[in-house]
Parts: structure tokens; sequence; C-alpha cells
């Protein structure tokens, strides 16, 4: 007999965008999780803090540039590889929801990958919250939200 386990999670993220660069810069991120029983809260809250930082790099600075003829990544190591550190990581409140599942174990559900999962969706739609523009593609960066901004002036 087979099961599915479902975990479930919601995620906001408030922003400021600066209008004259487009810099991009989270303020607060709330991450919501229905991970079913809980058995180490402690550990619980520091796996959702950790892929909140981890989709912060994913969705806004985390970009391997290639070489358009040869497809070489131009990006060889970590000090031209950009990751969150310290100062680009906002406060963020993990929210453990327990409504255990009646077939889980323990009545325990996923929190390994799903605190990443819905980073980068959060981050954009807070952009477009703030900006109207959309950005489709990652990383979010300021030359990418600024040229929307500049886009949606020349249209107004």
């Amino acid at each position: 007999r087979t099961h599915i386990i479902n975990s479930f999670a919601a995620h906001f993220a408030e922003v400021e965008v600066d209008p004259q660069t487009g810099s991009v810069r989270v303020l607060r991120y709330v991450a919501m999780h229905d991970s079913g029983r809980i058995i180490h809260p402690e550990t619980a809250r520091g796996q959702i803090i950790g892929g909140v930082v981890q989709g912060l790099g994913y969705a806004l600075m985390e970009d391997i540039p290639m070489d358009p003829e040869s497809g070489v990544p131009l990006t060889l190591n970590l000090d031209s590889f950009k990751i969150p550190n310290l100062a680009d990581v906002p406060p963020i409140e993990p929210v453990l929801i327990e409504h255990p599942d009646p077939v889980g174990p323990y009545g325990a559900k996923a929190l390994g990958d799903p605190p990443l999962v819905p980073v980068a969706a959060a981050i954009a739609n807070a952009v477009y919250d703030a900006t109207a523009v959309r950005i489709r593609d990652l990383p979010i960066t300021a030359e990418k939200v600024l040229r929307g901004l500049q886009q949606r002036q020349r249209k107004a």
C-alpha cells in the first residue's frame, strides 16, 4: 500500500526597491510550514531559515554566466560567485504549523527541500507588488528591475 504525504508552505517577503537603481532589498521574510508533527522544533526552524537563505541567493544573486561560443561557465569559484552573506539576510520568521499526518512516520511530513522552493516566487511577487514590474527569470537583478521600471515609464 502506498501513501502520498504532502507538506504545505506559504512564504511572504517584504522588499524595498530603489527606483533610481533598481536594487532590491528584502526587509523581512515569513515562512509558514505545515510539516506534520514537529519532532525537534529548533532543528525545524533552522531548516526553514537555512532554506530561505539559500533561496535568497537563488532569487537575487546567484548567476552563472556562460561563454556564448563555448558554453563554458565564466564563474569558476566563489570569489566571483555571489552568495548571501550576513548583510544580505533579513529577519526570517519561521512559523511551524503542526498538523500530524496519519500515515507518516510519527505524523511527520517533509521539511528538507520545501523551505527553498517558494522563496524566489515570494520575492518576485513582492517586487511586482512594489513596482508593477514582473521579473520572470532569475536572478532578480537591479539591472532587470531598472529596465522594467524604465519600460513602464515609456509606456505611461
